[in-house]
């Protein structure tokens, strides 16, 4: 996270930016901040927050971006967007399932005719970028008293649902145990009409 204070330089020249880096390791919990400064005048101030999002997040550059309609996403999401169009405009070889054909949108993005399946994670990656920071605008005003409960502001971050997926898992599981029962029972039948017939 990084303040940056829109103050005079001259008049401060302790400097106008406060960066906190991200810890590494065991990270300490942070719920809030106070920003303290020294002046009497109202100050308007900058917070950028670069967010941690679990899957990570990626900005998609306008090139790819603008042909799959995504502008930010996971690297797995962007790959999928990739396939699912692939797959809808048929550009996967009818013979060798491994190459995929360029239609005019990919052609400068696979710089040529072809590319086989496992470049495009490769070729995904020449065109994420990292995500826009979040940004809040705030005036620190010296004239007012502080507020007598913080300011807070929502922000929309992506996290997998893990929930979500230990149940999807659950049934995909259950679905496995009942195809093979019914694989089994299949079996089964056959073998009892072969020997009664």
């Amino acid at each position: 996270m990084i303040v940056e204070l829109d103050r005079d330089p001259n008049l401060y020249p302790e400097g106008n930016i406060i960066e906190w880096p991200r810890a590494q390791g065991v990270r300490p919990v942070l719920d809030g901040f106070t920003i303290k400064r020294t002046g009497d005048q109202p100050t308007r101030i900058r917070v950028i927050v670069h967010l941690e999002q679990n899957p990570e997040q990626y900005k998609v550059s306008p090139e790819l971006g603008n042909m799959l309609g995504i502008k930010e996403e996971s690297r797995i999401g962007i790959i999928q967007a990739l396939w699912n169009y692939i797959k809808i405009n048929g550009l996967q070889d009818k013979t060798d399932r491994r190459r995929i054909k360029a239609d005019d949108s990919l052609r400068p993005i696979f710089g040529g005719d072809t590319v086989i399946f496992q470049q495009l994670p490769e070729l995904v990656n020449r065109y994420l970028m990292p995500p826009e920071p979040v940004i809040l605008h705030y005036t620190i005003n010296p004239a007012h008293p502080p507020p007598e409960r913080p300011s807070a502001w929502d922000i929309e971050v992506k996290m997998e649902d893990t929930a979500l997926k230990s149940r999807m898992a659950v049934i995909v599981q259950s679905t496995k145990d009942s195809m093979q029962d019914l694989n089994k029972l299949d079996d089964e039948v056959g073998t009892t009409v072969l020997e009664s017939g």
